[in-house]
């Protein structure tokens, strides 16, 4: 019990912005499933005068999951690559990237909505944002494994699933292009942090 203990101690200590990002999604996803009405407050409603009266629904929504399956897949994948980042490159890079590529998510999917002719309501999930890190950490680990897999497979598993979804059924993928949007910025914040590492040596 002490080794378990020590060893969660030792994970939040090298990894403090992936744990608290993760606590948010966390407690979120509690709020979201008990509080009636919270959805449409914290949720992206793709309609633009929607976003012009929520604005920060375009943050929200990247902290947000409302099905189990969804929380424990894009906080599994997180745990993983959120942490190999920030011991690379520091939290202020988890940080950055978690941010930035799900905010480039957010801004697409009111442009794509009408397009896939989507009138389901409310948008959730933080899978542009977590995708981000993943493509983040296969630019500056591509050899990096998780259960036999290199970070880039990772990477290109995503994106390959994300397109075969689209193009098969564009009509329910209202978060393709924010997918594809945050894994194209996780690349490219991935080539930042790599410059100013070789920069520095």
């Amino acid at each position: 019990m002490v080794n378990f203990m020590s060893k969660q101690k030792s994970v939040v200590q090298n990894a403090p912005a992936t744990m608290v990002f993760i606590a948010i999604n966390i407690i979120i996803f509690i709020a979201l499933n008990t509080i009636p009405g919270l959805s449409e407050q914290l949720l992206l409603n793709p309609e633009l005068y929607m976003i012009q009266q929520r604005p920060w629904t375009l943050v929200t929504v990247f902290f947000s999951q409302e099905i189990h399956i969804h929380l424990l897949l894009n906080m599994g994948l997180f745990f993983v690559f959120g942490r190999e980042l920030e011991r690379n490159t520091g939290s202020t890079a988890v940080l950055s990237t978690y941010m930035i590529c799900g905010f480039l998510g957010s801004v697409t999917i009111p442009f794509l909505a009408p397009v896939i002719g989507w009138t389901t309501g409310l948008v959730a999930g933080a899978s542009a944002a977590v995708w981000g890190v993943v493509a983040a950490v296969a630019v500056l680990q591509p050899n990096t494994r998780f259960r036999g897999y290199t970070a880039m497979h990772y990477t290109m598993g995503l994106f390959a699933g994300n397109a075969m979804l689209f193009i098969f059924n564009p009509s329910v993928s209202i978060g393709a292009a924010a997918h594809a949007a945050g894994i194209f910025a996780g690349l490219a914040c991935g080539y930042g942090f790599k410059k100013r590492k070789a920069s520095k040596k």
